[in-house]
């Protein structure tokens, strides 16, 4: 199957990330046999939701904010680079390690930290995160191959790696790995319940799982279909979790609601391959990207049980973050170098 991204992908990072590849392939075959519906408030989102484009590196593939300086973190790929934006202007462009795809702020100490796939223009060797300081890599920590996805526990300071080609993941503490904790196969997404500590880990492959993490130990599984996305929502303790597939299975196309280790509730998306989603710790509503569809690409709103608006996003969005005090949600549009802001209500 042809690959969705261009040709002027390095072929390493191409096999590196040929597992995410093949699924944005699919999303765009799918996509184009399928009638999608009309959406439940599609026509009132842009109404409530003001939208507006901030210009990004090449890439744009995760995003992070920093609540306490309403700075917003963007990890170009193809740039190697992270874009600092605060309001709608770029303040800063700092230079990171290679094929930048993660990323995520350490809301005390306004640390950031930024997964780079590889150390060399080489996919079988390790990859590393810089740490960011100001507008500056202060240090460079070594992890294993496949760095992807980064979360910070704001109380211990302990940062968590996704590392999706060795299937573990890295704890750091300070400037070092203190810790490699093995999960399933081709961890992705990770997030922190900073009130339990515990570390929540997607596993994304078909009829996967998302991994526990308490301690330095996997203490649980809960079933997903092929999950990519997680994040959690520090007030209430409840996780959200996105499952790619589309393939009829019981979670399919759908974001997993979790409380504890149990799926209290299964919500259904009105456009296929949910990726992302983020979550306003103040409104308790969950954002989620849909990318590739015939109709256009959305961010979903979640509010309770159930999907309130699809909210028009620019070309290809793959990551999302909010930043809760102004109620600010931003999205990352990859073909389009752009994140899409808009208000969460």
């Amino acid at each position: 199957m042809k690959s969705a991204f261009p040709a002027s992908v390095p072929t390493a990072r191409t096999r590196h990330c040929a597992l995410t590849m093949k699924r944005i392939s699919a999303v765009l075959l799918l996509a184009a046999s399928l009638v999608f519906p009309a959406g439940l408030a599609r026509a009132s989102a842009a109404v409530k939701y003001v939208t507006h484009n901030i210009p990004a590196g090449q890439y744009p593939m995760s995003l992070a904010v920093d609540p306490g300086t309403h700075n917003v973190y963007v990890a170009n790929e193809q740039s190697n680079t992270v874009t600092v934006i605060n309001g709608s202007s770029i303040i800063a462009t700092i230079p990171v390690g290679q094929y930048p795809v993660g990323v995520a702020v350490d809301p005390t100490t306004h640390t950031v930290y930024v997964a780079n796939l590889t150390t060399a223009n080489d996919p079988t060797t390790n990859g590393s995160i810089s740490i960011i300081n100001g507008t500056s890599v202060t240090a460079t920590v070594s992890v294993e191959s496949g760095p992807t996805g980064v979360a910070v526990d704001p109380t211990t300071h302990t940062i968590y790696v996704t590392n999706t080609s060795s299937n573990t993941v890295s704890v750091i503490n300070g400037t070092a790995v203190t810790a490699t904790i093995g999960v399933g196969y081709h961890p992705v997404g990770v997030a922190v319940d900073p009130g339990s500590h515990t570390v929540y880990v997607t596993n994304a492959y078909t009829e996967g799982y998302t991994s526990v993490i308490n301690g330095n130990i996997v203490s649980a599984t809960i079933p997903a279909d092929d999950p990519y996305g997680v994040a959690v929502d520090p007030t209430t303790h409840t996780v959200y979790v996105t499952n790619l597939s589309d393939n009829g299975l019981p979670y399919s196309n759908s974001v997993s609601v979790i409380n504890g280790n149990t799926i209290t509730s299964s919500i259904p998306m009105n456009y296929p391959m949910p990726w992302a989603v983020a979550v306003d710790p103040t409104t308790h509503s969950a954002f989620v990207t849909v990318s590739g569809t015939s109709s256009g690409n959305f961010i979903e709103v979640i509010s309770g049980t159930g999907i309130t608006a699809d909210v028009p996003a620019g070309n290809y969005p793959v990551a999302v973050a909010v930043d809760p005090t102004p109620h600010k949600v931003y999205v990352a549009n990859v073909y389009d170098a752009t994140l899409t802001e808009f208000r969460g209500r």
